[in-house]
């Protein structure tokens, strides 16, 4: 269980490492946040990497997460705010299909 839950972890760590990037905090959501040896196993696997990360902060709820990177983002991307350089890495470990169902038959010719 170990191995699969800090895999995605360690190659996300790492990836933000090749760009010389400063963890400076880490929220984790979702059902992770309630059990306690997740935590501890996320901050060890974090703090190998980033000794100055104390401790993880559970106070985001998923749509709180959403909507603050979001409002960060336009703010980052609008001429009318000066925001301080800030990165936002967003990783799935999981691919993600959306797809609509429709009346209408889409016929694409090759």
């Amino acid at each position: 269980m170990e191995e699969a839950l800090l895999e995605p972890l360690i190659e996300a760590i790492e990836g933000t490492k090749s760009d010389k990037v400063t963890i400076h905090s880490c929220e984790i959501i979702g059902g992770s946040a309630r059990i306690s040896l997740v935590q501890t196993k996320i901050l060890e696997c974090i703090q190998k990497y980033e000794p100055n990360i104390k401790d993880l902060s559970t106070t985001l709820n998923g749509d709180e997460c959403i909507a603050c990177g979001s409002a960060l983002m336009c703010a980052m991307l609008s001429p009318n705010f000066r925001v301080r350089e800030f990165q936002v890495q967003d990783i799935l470990t999981c691919p993600i299909t959306i797809s609509y169902p429709t009346e209408k038959r889409i016929h694409i010719r090759k």
